[in-house]
């Protein structure tokens, strides 16, 4: 009697625990790789930069004093979660003043990804998947 109450007990929290994830889907992401980030020239100089990012949102960010070389010299330098509008923010960075910032907002329940570099709201490494994160849903900004 005792095994089968133990069995059923057992059962019931796997089945309660598999709903509560059901209902809260986690999503792991991380900073677009340089190679997909595209530059394009800005009217007035500089030039502005897009990438792809999850759930058919776009990672965006501009630099109106960047020049053409500026991507190419570039590279991953870490990421910011900012809770205030929900955005990731990545830094790719390189010499002189070369440096480029992408951000995509707005995630909903973000957090960072297990095993990975973040401190706090901060991620301070150059490897991409050290900077991953979880989230819920993206609801992207217009």
């Amino acid at each position: 009697m005792q095994n089968t109450c133990a069995a059923f007990l057992a059962i019931l929290t796997l089945t309660l625990v598999g709903h509560a994830y059901a209902a809260d889907p986690v999503t792991i992401a991380t900073c677009p790789a340089k190679d997909k980030i595209e530059q394009l020239p800005m009217t007035g100089g500089g030039y502005s930069y897009k990438a792809e990012g999850p759930a058919g949102g776009f990672w965006t960010g501009e630099n109106e004093t960047a020049t053409e070389d500026y991507w190419q010299a570039v590279t991953f330098t870490g990421a910011t979660y900012k809770d205030s509008t929900k955005a990731v923010i990545c830094d790719y960075e390189g010499p002189g003043y070369a440096g480029i910032r992408l951000a995509l907002k707005a995630f909903q329940d973000w957090q960072a990804a297990q095993g990975t570099d973040w401190n706090g709201s901060s991620c301070e490494n150059s490897i991409l998947n050290q900077c991953a994160f979880a989230y819920s849903t993206l609801v992207p900004t217009q």
